[in-house]
């Protein structure tokens, strides 16, 4: 959903929404009734907001629409990483009303610990596209947190940047602890080539020349050895980065780490057609719903199986067994390289029964970020137990 903020101000306590505009001492022409309906309040902060100065009005719905972003479940967990009382945030945040209430109340009580879950949560959702990359560093490395290293790596990454393409004279870097697994996060911002863009200023279009930031980050795991990093530009950025960052933070030479790839063993889901779930968890089953088969040999071919999402649908052995015999791809030596496992929940009553559809790629792509983290959690347990993943 593209955000509004005049939704926005509809979802947000009329008390959460006064006091965030008490701190950032917004003063209105217009009196607001704080003692009226919700509604009415939503309705008339938005016309008092249409009324402010530019500058002012668009401070504010850019402070909403950074609330707006951190509001969902990827954002509440951004914010547990980013403190070390996860219980005591957990336990207020669960007394607010939504997510919306929840996200503009960090950014009201504490705008550092809301800028730190910001970055968290960009790292999270680009480690597992296009733009993050893992390699296999050294276990235990402590990472040096000084003014001086963070200036030598900074001013690394600025320098192979402006060999580059010119860009990379100023930067910015950020230490950011994750509490939830002890990793450490390094944000760095990179100035960009000039942009001149169009803008609207005071109702009127002009062009205003800009010095845009690139951002990129680093995650290193010292329990695992594991070094992460995000960024746009592809393998040589990333690689420039966990040298760069090895030399300067950890103190180790750069080069010649393996990069690591989370393989899921699809062969398992040939072998086990069926894949036994527990009862005490929720579950009905788990149903192996979609197979994409590829021959041996890369190239001369692939085998879509794919069953519908009900819950009494065939799964795809039963599938290809009834339909295809002898023809059966599933007994013909070929590769998984994707696969769907569908895990059916019981129903609740008043509720339409729940299902989570596992989506999983032999390289290592999925989709279980996109879940609640106590499902995530579970899909993870039962991927371990059919060991699918170690």
């Amino acid at each position: 959903m593209p955000f509004s903020y005049r939704h926005f101000l509809r979802q947000v306590p009329a008390h959460t929404m006064r006091d965030f505009l008490n701190g950032r001492g917004v003063q209105f022409e217009q009196e607001i009734d704080w003692r009226a309906e919700e509604a009415k309040i939503a309705e008339q902060l938005a016309a008092a907001i249409d009324a402010l100065d530019d500058e002012v009005g668009a401070e504010i719905i850019a402070a909403f629409e950074r609330a707006y972003h951190m509001s969902d479940e990827r954002g509440h967990i951004a914010f547990l990483n980013a403190t070390p009382d996860q219980g005591g945030l957990a336990k207020r945040l669960a007394e607010l009303e939504n997510g919306q209430d929840r996200s503009l109340r960090v950014l009201t009580d504490d705008e550092a610990l809301f800028q730190a879950a910001e970055e968290i949560r960009y790292f999270d959702y680009y480690i597992e596209r296009s733009q993050g990359r893992r390699f296999r560093s050294r276990l235990g490395l402590a990472l040096d947190r000084g003014d001086d290293a963070l200036q030598r790596f900074g001013s690394a990454v600025s320098d192979w940047f402006r060999q580059r393409d010119g860009s990379g004279q100023a930067f910015h870097a950020e230490v950011i602890d994750r509490y939830a697994n002890g990793s450490v996060q390094v944000t760095l911002y990179v100035e960009d080539l000039p942009s001149n863009r169009p803008e609207f200023e005071k109702r009127r279009l002009k062009r205003r020349a800009s010095r845009p930031a690139r951002e990129a980050a680093v995650v290193y795991v010292p329990a695992t050895g594991c070094l992460e990093t995000v960024g746009k530009g592809g393998k040589r950025v990333h690689e420039a980065l966990r040298d760069i960052f090895a030399e300067h933070l950890l103190g180790i030479p750069h080069g010649g780490e393996r990069l690591l790839t989370q393989e899921f063993n699809l062969q398992r889901l040939l072998v086990d057609g069926v894949l036994p779930v527990n009862r005490s968890d929720g579950l009905l089953k788990a149903r192996i719903r979609r197979l994409k088969l590829e021959t041996p040999r890369p190239g001369q071919g692939s085998i879509m199986i794919d069953t519908p999402p009900w819950e009494d649908a065939p799964s795809a052995h039963a599938f290809a067994k009834t339909w295809l015999g002898r023809s059966n791809p599933i007994n013909g030596g070929f590769i998984v390289v994707q696969a769907m496992i569908t895990l059916h929940f019981e129903a609740v009553p008043g509720r339409r029964p729940k299902a989570l559809h596992v989506e999983l790629s032999k390289l290592g792509a999925s989709n279980t970020r996109d879940f609640r983290q106590k499902d995530r959690e579970l899909v993870e347990r039962y991927l371990r137990e059919w060991q699918i993943i170690p």
